[in-house]
This record gives structure tokens, sequence and C-alpha cells, in this order.
């Protein structure tokens, strides 16, 4: 089953996810095996899935739902994020694991910041810095030729 969520005001660049919760909620009894429900997203300008995680132990016909949260938050959140295009749009790929279902509704709860501008890297700086004093050192040479101390008499 594939399903795109319209995200109305999202922009990936403005916002960095910081937790999400997506809530399901299965009316079937099981079909088959039926034991749980992987989740995949799809990155924008690639044909690749990438799992996001899974919901086992489903209850059919809880009225809360079953929730699959960040349990990964080192990576999950930021996958999350660039799957979601420019235009606010995330599309998911949800496969049963072992059998079929029905799902009756099944929402998305993001937790986001706005992103800050990037801090450069300390590498950068030495970089930078090097770059300056070379520059520096060249005006010093400029100024004061060969053969003479740069001191009147």
């Amino acid at each position: 089953k594939y399903i795109q969520l319209s995200l109305d005001g999202y922009d990936s660049s403005q916002y960095t996810i910081e937790d999400f919760t997506f809530t399901g909620i299965f009316s079937s009894p099981y079909v088959g095996d039926w034991r749980g429900l992987n989740i995949s997203i799809k990155l924008p300008d690639s044909d690749e899935w990438q799992w996001l995680g899974q919901m086992l132990d489903i209850k059919v016909g809880s009225p809360e739902g079953e929730t699959l949260g960040v349990t990964e938050p080192d990576w999950q959140p930021r996958v999350l994020n660039e799957a979601i295009s420019e235009k606010g749009v995330l599309s998911m790929q949800l496969k049963g694991i072992g059998g079929d279902f029905i799902l009756d509704k099944l929402s998305l709860k993001i937790t986001a910041s706005e992103s800050s501008s990037p801090v450069p890297e300390p590498a950068s700086l030495l970089l930078l810095g090097s770059g300056l004093m070379c520059l520096a050192g060249m005006r010093v040479r400029q100024i004061i030729k060969p053969g003479r101390s740069g001191i009147a008499m």
C-alpha cells in the first residue's frame, strides 16, 4: 500500500524534525499470519524506499490505535525530514508482515524546530584564518622591501 501525505506549509529546508509519531487504527481481522506493519519512506528524486520502522503486536479495533515513534534518534528524524519534498509531500509504503491488513486511519504528528544557520566547522575556520595570515604577510613584505629595515633614521 502506498500513501502520500500532504503537509501544508511544511518546508524541510526551514525545519528540523526532532520527533514524530505515526498512529494507525486497524479494523480488519487477521488475514494470513499478519503480525504487524513495516513502514518505509521514499526520498525525493529517488526510486528507493528507506525503511523507517515497524508496528508490531497490533490490536485490531483498538480506538486509540497503534503507534510508531522515534526508536533511533540518530537517523530516523533526519531521514524523515529528507523524505518530505519541497512541496511538503511525504510518500510512504506500508507492508504487512505475514499477511494483509485494513487500515482505517493513519495520522502523523511531527515535532520540529526552525533550522538555524549552519555553524562553520573548525577546519573551515582554520583554513580561512591561515589564508588571511598569508595575505597579511604578503602585504607586510610589500611595505618593507628586502634590504630595508623600514625604520627611518
